[in-house]
């Protein structure tokens, strides 16, 4: 193993190099400074092994055999999005391949009063220093192997700026498609999104894959909500099941600010969530609600900060994992109360519902308080199917097969729910009646 990650590193470090002189005079200096601190980051890192803390339950091994090779940019000439779009969804759609912006498949015009929209290529030639002011200032790199080679490698990206005062009559659906030309490609996304002072909005972020092959995709968002400013951020993987995602989140919040991540991992063989969120001002409050499910040689994992640095913070956690077959699940996360976050409200929980024998989670909330006047609770379960709810539905004469998807599907509906934009919902719950052993009718009963 070690050999194998000495080997995928000296590989990665030689692909840098070349790109980086290639590109060195197409980019300013600070991103330069950037990409070359990325690197070396990168290099007093390495790939992360299961004898590093942070991935002590996460074995990258079989990612880093692959030898993946850096997606090229330039997309396809055409390609119909349809199979990525939501039935019946109204919003403003914003569609990326390879983490390149598709204008023609964009509603860049009907976006325009309220949100600019750009790819980061562009932003980076022309918007002077007001993108430098926020680029790669709220990414924490620290036990992050995976966001430092983003920094190294990311060819493009979103830029997305809510003007202040600005309240969306309806969402932004960002669909990223990851398109195969070749086996065993890496797309590195990209995103900054700035969400103005005041300004109201709701994105959907959805990740598809254009074929069963193996697809790799290594993200790296940076997410600025400035004073009282809100977003709802829904998240869902539609890859399949022979791909990769590692994602980090990194958010940072101002004064009576609102974000709300419902993040939904239902697919994939490997894939990693880091998400951190910096409440960095009176009054921040941030939602987190996460519903994973991991079957056959699947693995999901969520490892979750919250950053409490300031008075009156306030952060509920609410995540679920459904594991199946030799499914491998895991939830870490920390809460952080600073010495000034005094008058802080911080809730978190993890519950995780074990479908055979073989099916394994690993769960580890923390607390880190440093501060004496505070309300802050944790708490995690690990169980099977509750043997007396399914002998009274069956009671009720429902057969043993439907009884057992009534409870797993009522395990997961009410993270479900609380979705609030209809069609997505819809999906949601779509997806995982898919992954139960249906029998006649029972989606009539849900």
């Amino acid at each position: 193993m070690i050999k194998l990650h000495l080997d995928a590193e000296k590989n990665l470090l030689q692909q840098f190099s070349e790109q980086q002189s290639k590109r060195a005079e197409q980019e300013p200096l600070w991103l330069t400074d950037i990409r070359e601190q990325a690197q070396q980051n990168f290099q007093q890192l390495g790939l992360p092994h299961r004898k590093v803390e942070n991935w002590k339950y996460t074995n990258v091994s079989k990612l880093v055999g692959k030898g993946f090779q850096v997606a090229a940019i330039n997309a396809m000439d055409s390609i119909d999005i349809t199979p990525y779009m939501i039935s019946d969804l109204d919003c403003y759609r914003i569609v990326l391949i390879n983490g390149q912006l598709i204008a023609e498949h964009s509603d860049l015009d009907l976006l325009k009063d309220n949100v600019t929209v750009n790819d980061l290529a562009t932003a980076f030639a022309t918007s002077g220093n007001s993108i430098e002011e926020y680029f790669d200032k709220v990414v924490d790199y620290t036990s992050q192997p995976f966001a430092s080679l983003n920094s190294m490698f990311f060819n493009n990206g979103l830029l997305l700026e809510v003007a202040k005062n600005a309240i969306l009559d309806k969402p932004i659906h960002i669909i990223n498609i990851s398109q195969n030309t070749d086996a065993d490609l890496v797309s590195y996304l990209r995103n900054l999104w700035l969400i103005g002072k005041n300004s109201q909005v709701d994105i959907i972020e959805s990740h598809h894959a254009t074929d069963d092959s193996c697809h790799f995709v290594n993200a790296l968002s940076e997410i600025v909500l400035q004073d009282n400013a809100r977003c709802t951020h829904y998240k869902t993987h539609f890859i399949n099941q022979a791909s990769y995602h590692v994602a980090g989140i990194h958010i940072a919040q101002q004064r009576d600010s609102y974000y709300e991540q419902q993040s939904f991992a239902l697919s994939g063989e490997l894939v990693r969530n880091d998400i951190q969120v910096r409440l960095q001002d009176l009054g921040a409050e941030c939602k987190l609600n996460g519903l994973y499910r991991a079957e056959d040689n699947q693995h999901i994992d969520y490892h979750i900060i919250v950053d409490h640095q300031k008075p009156h913070g306030t952060s509920i956690e609410n995540f679920k994992g459904i594991m199946d077959g030799s499914g491998h699940g895991v939830f870490n996360g920390k809460v952080i109360v600073r010495p000034d976050a005094q008058k802080s409200d911080a809730q978190q929980m993890n519950k995780n519902l074990l479908l055979t024998k073989r099916a394994e989670v690993d769960t580890k909330p923390e607390l880190e308080i440093y501060a004496d006047d505070v309300k802050c609770s944790h708490g995690s379960t690990v169980g099977q199917l509750d043997e007396d709810a399914l002998f009274y539905l069956q009671s009720r004469g429902f057969n043993a097969e439907t009884a057992k998807n009534l409870l797993v599907y009522g395990f997961a509906s009410d993270l479900i729910n609380e979705v609030s934009i209809q069609p997505l919902q819809q999906l949601l719950k779509q997806e995982i009646l898919s992954h139960l052993p249906l029998v006649s009718h029972f989606e009539e009963l849900v």
